[in-house]
């Protein structure tokens, strides 16, 4: 019989599989479908940063949420080295 004091440990991870699985879901349906930044894409999803929003992404689809036509991305770059490689 589980002790009492591993089902509390149980229910959490599967309410946190849970959410991995539709923020998985929706982030990827909002950038393939709305054509959306990652920053708002991270932000409807309800990640705090951008940045883990893409760390997420990548390591669902295997491929960065960058498409080119990122918008934001041109305009405030997050390392040095993207504001000088075209777009």
């Amino acid at each position: 019989m589980p002790d009492s004091h591993s089902r509390p440990h149980i229910a959490n991870h599967y309410l946190r599989n849970i959410k991995i699985s539709l923020r998985r879901e929706y982030a990827i349906k909002l950038k393939r479908t709305e054509n959306l930044s990652v920053t708002d894409v991270s932000e409807r999803v309800g990640f705090s940063e951008p940045a883990s929003c893409c760390r997420a992404f990548k390591r669902w689809t295997g491929t960065p949420p960058h498409n080119g036509q990122d918008d934001r991305r041109a305009q405030s770059p997050r390392c040095p080295i993207e504001s000088i490689i075209p777009t």
